[in-house]
């Protein structure tokens, strides 16, 4: 018998399926536009429509998941079809907790009983309270031609022969010209009140990506570089693997 999937957000039967990417930014994009999938280490899948993903309920999907979709279509759809932006802290703060969301939705592909990054807890406090969680950091970019991604991976950082201080996950979105990359470490309580620098690969990613979160004034999108659709210097897979160790 297959064991019943519960809501990652509440904790209530998955009776509902999430579509990764929404309908309407699928709609909106050009035809045959593909969705490129991978979580972690798994397969990589490709897929002409939209994935839909047994994670949430009804009550998730049809309520406050729908509510943050309207309230972000104005501001993602205008970014998505490469038109440029200012956006206000509060702009930054609905576009990181949309990001955030389905950075948690595309978690919700795994296995029922594998390890996630994102805890119930987590993705409760998101639900409820639009709650990001801590020392998550959210940045935005530009694509250079219309694209859809969606990969996430897992990562541990190690000091030394110290055991692992802190480990966490990255998750690539692209959706048109919209590039988002969201990083969640984790770490044990004694670091709760410290500062996480988490090292990442060399790059120009000051001229590529703009941080939005923690959202600190407004900020115009896009950046004064794009990554490209190649294997070149700027391409879309170094920053799919950012966060990579070298």
């Amino acid at each position: 018998m297959q064991q019943r999937r519960n809501c990652i957000f509440c904790g209530n039967p998955a009776d509902s399926k999430e579509h990764l990417p929404s309908d309407w930014i699928l709609k909106s994009l050009p035809a045959k536009r593909q969705l490129i999938q991978r979580i972690s280490k798994g397969e990589i899948r490709k897929f002409s429509g939209p994935l839909t993903i047994k994670c949430v309920c009804a009550g998730c999907n049809n309520g406050w998941m729908s509510q943050l979709e309207a309230s972000i279509r104005p501001i993602l759809g205008s970014m998505m079809h490469d038109l440029s932006v200012y956006l206000d802290i509060s702009a930054q703060r609905d576009l990181s907790t949309w990001s955030v969301k389905t950075a948690m939705a595309l978690e919700g592909t795994k296995p029922q009983k594998a390890a996630r990054c994102y805890s119930l807890p987590d993705c409760a406090a998101l639900r409820l309270r639009s709650s990001i969680p801590s020392h998550t950091r959210v940045w935005i970019g530009r694509f250079s031609v219309s694209g859809l991604l969606a990969h996430g991976a897992e990562y541990s950082l190690h000091v030394g022969e110290h055991p692992v201080i802190t480990h966490g996950c990255v998750a690539t979105i692209i959706v048109g010209y919209l590039a988002i990359q969201i990083l969640s470490p984790y770490s044990p309580a004694e670091y709760n009140d410290k500062v996480l620098s988490i090292p990442c690969r060399l790059g120009p990613w000051n001229e590529l990506l703009i941080p939005i979160w923690p959202a600190s004034g407004t900020v115009m999108w896009p950046p004064s570089l794009s990554f490209t659709n190649d294997n070149g210097p700027l391409s879309y897979l170094r920053l799919r693997d950012r966060w990579k160790p070298e």
